[in-house]
């Protein structure tokens, strides 16, 4: 066939034609014969990715928590490589901080969330106080420049999204579209509890944070936290103080105990933990003092009556002197407390948020223990403290 015969009207209508059948027979192999193969295979590889950046963040050591018992830095590397602040310019969620959070307990939860919320709606995180004394003031922000400017939202639309008052915000965040609800460029929002587990099942968490798919929810809430928080230097020395006597021979056994009205006289509810504790220096064969947190001051009473000298209470670790009528002290005692509690050599916990967090916060389950008024004090493991005691 000669080059000019190539373009004639009958020879270009086969070459058409042949080009239209093997299209079409393209896109029907693709969706019938081929599409569960290379769907599979597609599968494969965005599994084997997610495994490599799951490998990535183990291979470095966490070391939250100093065999010392002492505050210890956080590995920024961790922490970054699983949250890179992007830069989402002039478009914010800003966890809102309610005064009627008085507890540490209750303010972490809605911290978590709205970070992590932050990050599916693809907008950037800061926290706003309503007043100047709060758990807060006692924190820096380490990775997360969470603490923006009244200036840098000036000008901005905005609006509020109060969770508490949403009744079916829960059930519904799986399916959340927060393009379509979140219109404005700051977003107040207003939180007490951690939604984790319906973040996990979020359309967007898989392209956004994929590590979330496979961690422990106590590392989740572990890591988010140590990322966000710094202590302040305040914080970092009395912890540091109160800790300086204690190491492998020399242990700081704690316990946090949140009851009713109707045990809040029961000294003998608590007899299977008074005998642990009775017992604690010769298993493990050293000496100790102990700290008790509980909301009864006539069980705490009696337990000092009963161990003496071994119990430590730090007060005049829980009061700040300034020239503000110390009005920051209660904030400030319950974040001191917190602290102490998740870098006590021993630990053991109630049915408590603040006991709970505390135990999250550690950076593994030794010397966890878990009382849930039966028989004994048990060893418990923080990753499944939801199932072990009757929280949610």
């Amino acid at each position: 066939m000669s080059f000019v015969n190539l373009f004639s009207p009958y020879v270009c209508f086969k070459c058409t034609l042949c080009i239209l059948i093997i299209c079409i027979w393209t896109v029907w192999l693709t969706r019938h014969a081929c599409s569960p193969n290379i769907r599979i295979e597609i599968v494969s590889k965005v599994k084997t990715r997610t495994n490599e950046k799951a490998d990535e963040l183990n291979q470095f050591e966490d070391d939250v928590l100093r065999k010392d018992g002492k505050l210890a830095h956080y590995m920024d590397k961790l922490f970054s490589l699983m949250f890179e602040e992007p830069d989402f310019s002039k478009k914010y969620l800003v966890y809102q901080y309610d005064q009627s959070l008085n507890n540490i307990g209750d303010f972490f939860p809605g911290a978590i969330t709205g970070f992590l919320i932050s990050i599916l709606s693809q907008r950037s995180f800061a926290i706003k106080e309503t007043s100047g004394c709060s758990h807060l003031s006692w924190f820096e922000p380490r990775l997360i420049s969470w603490d923006v400017k009244e200036e840098d939202l000036r000008g901005l639309t905005s609006s509020r999204h109060d969770v508490r008052m949403m009744t079916n915000f829960r059930q519904q965040l799986e399916n959340y579209n927060f393009d379509e609800k979140f219109i404005q460029d700051v977003i107040y929002f207003v939180v007490e509890e951690e939604f984790i587990a319906e973040i996990r099942r979020h359309f967007r968490t898989f392209d956004t944070m994929p590590w979330i798919l496979n961690m422990a929810h106590s590392d989740i809430i572990r890591i988010a936290l140590y990322g966000l928080f710094q202590p302040s230097e305040v914080l970092v020395k009395k912890v540091n103080e109160i800790f300086q006597p204690y190491n492998e021979f020399n242990h700081l056994v704690c316990l946090h105990a949140q009851i009713n009205v109707a045990k809040m006289y029961s000294y003998s509810y608590f007899d299977p933990v008074w005998n642990f504790l009775k017992n604690y220096g010769k298993r493990a064969n050293i000496t100790y003092n102990i700290y008790i947190e509980i909301n009864s001051e006539q069980i705490k009473k009696k337990a000092k009556e009963e161990f003496g000298s071994t119990i430590v209470d730090f007060d005049n670790y829980f009061y700040l002197f300034s020239d503000d009528g110390n009005k920051c002290n209660e904030y400030f005692r319950n974040v001191l407390q917190m602290t102490i509690l998740q870098n006590c050599n021993a630990l053991i916990i109630t049915d408590s948020l603040q006991g709970k967090y505390a135990a999250y916060m550690r950076a593994s389950s030794d010397n966890l223990y878990c009382y849930v008024g039966t028989s004994s004090v048990f060893e418990c493991n923080r990753d499944v403290l939801k199932s072990t005691l009757s929280w949610d």
